[in-house]
């Protein structure tokens, strides 16, 4: 049974992707039980929104959360620096972990990799321009990732790539401290609030010790938070650069198209985080 308040009612503004519905159908509890209060309820809760998160190919969605989820500057900009770091450092390191095999290069292997995800996004999206920006960001990464390794050969611990890995995740997780609400989930189950909401009430009346745990789990945020964006990182890195292209006039119709729907679920009050449409919480209708 939905135990969505009826005022966050869905409203669905695209049908959701292929993908989603598959995920859907492949893991119900975690997509579709707003019940369950198990260890499930809890890692829907941590990964904030599961159908972003676990989906690769939904371009709609992943666009749409990317700009619902990073309203300021600070924001943007701490995903951008934060995931170039992310991507570069993984690069360094698969590099540096297969150094003693001959023919293979991890770090090689991981961009082409990302070409050929990107290429499919982008193919899905029908914005080819996209993928020919990516080729010189991903290759300009793996050599910017060959020369770090160079440096850094006789340095000490503290160099190693996996470390700044971690440190550019953490950045990114860091930038969503000025966003000035807490999206579902993450706070209330059901509603985008404020940090001053969550933890005291919108009255003001939230017993100490409520609110001692809600500050708590806030002040634990930056950490959850690190590994979803180590593992959002690959996937958002090119909706960094497609924003960035958006803002130079790319694809003026398709940005307009994009930038309107965020406007009006932001508007609404409560945009939706498992699909593209409005209803804060509130999980994906079976038929929606």
């Amino acid at each position: 049974m939905d135990d969505t308040p009826p005022e966050h009612a869905p409203e669905i503004f695209v049908p959701p992707s292929r993908e989603a519905r598959r995920l859907q159908a492949v893991a119900p509890r975690l997509t579709g039980d707003p019940g369950d209060t198990g260890a499930v309820r809890h890692l829907r809760d941590a990964l904030v929104a599961p159908f972003t998160q676990l989906t690769f190919l939904s371009f709609d969605l992943q666009a749409f959360l990317f700009e619902v989820f990073h309203t300021t500057f600070v924001s943007r900009a701490g995903h951008l620096l934060g995931m170039v770091g992310v991507n570069l450092f993984l690069m360094a390191g698969f590099s540096a972990l297969t150094a003693g095999i001959d023919g293979i290069d991890g770090g090689a292997v991981y961009a082409g990799a990302l070409l050929c995800w990107y290429a499919a996004v982008s193919r899905d999206a029908e914005l080819p321009g996209w993928w020919w920006a990516m080729v010189p960001v991903v290759g300009g990464l793996y050599g910017l990732s060959q020369g770090y390794l160079a440096l850094t050969a006789d340095a000490a611990w503290w160099a190693s790539p996996w470390i700044w890995m971690l440190a550019s995740a953490f950045l990114i997780s860091l930038s969503h401290a000025p966003e000035p609400r807490l999206p579902p989930r993450a706070g209330d189950p059901h509603r985008w609030v404020s940090v001053p909401d969550f933890v005291l009430g919108e009255d003001r009346d939230h017993p100490p010790t409520l609110a001692a745990r809600r500050a708590l789990r806030v002040a634990a945020y930056p950490f959850i938070g690190l590994v979803d964006e180590l593992w959002a990182s690959p996937r958002l890195l090119p909706y960094n650069v497609l924003f960035l292209m958006f803002a130079a006039g790319y694809a003026p119709a398709r940005r307009q198209e994009l930038h309107d729907r965020a406007t009006r679920a932001m508007a609404h009050g409560q945009p939706a985080v498992d699909f593209v449409g409005t209803g804060g919480g509130a999980l994906l209708p079976r038929d929606g």
